[in-house]
């Protein structure tokens, strides 16, 4: 093979490769936009579904809260009952004692 067609032959194949690797470049950077893409709409998907759940755990925690303070209060209502209960029994036995001694 002579010089020039070598060296024509040369060209061609450095031609080739830089077409075949521009290519490539041009492939994958289509392939990584459309994958960040995905990741993007995979976070926002993602955040989407923690607001939701933080909604549904500020709710419980609200629901909870005002079981407690409503438990807080008839607890208070028992005690303050089982005091008057105390106090009329105690009453009700002074009573019998003056009864008994009449």
């Amino acid at each position: 093979m002579d010089k020039v067609t070598e060296n024509l032959l040369q060209t061609i194949a450095q031609k080739a490769a830089s077409d075949a690797v521009a290519k490539l470049r041009e492939f994958h950077q289509d392939d990584l936009k459309v994958l960040g893409e995905r990741i993007d709409i995979g976070f926002t998907k993602v955040e989407r579904e923690l607001q939701e759940t933080n909604v549904r755990l500020e709710r419980v925690e609200d629901a909870l809260s005002m079981l407690l303070r409503e438990f807080k209060i008839h607890h208070d209502k028992q005690q303050q009952l089982e005091a008057r209960i105390t106090e009329l029994t105690e009453r009700v036995m002074v009573l019998e004692k003056q009864l008994a001694h009449s």
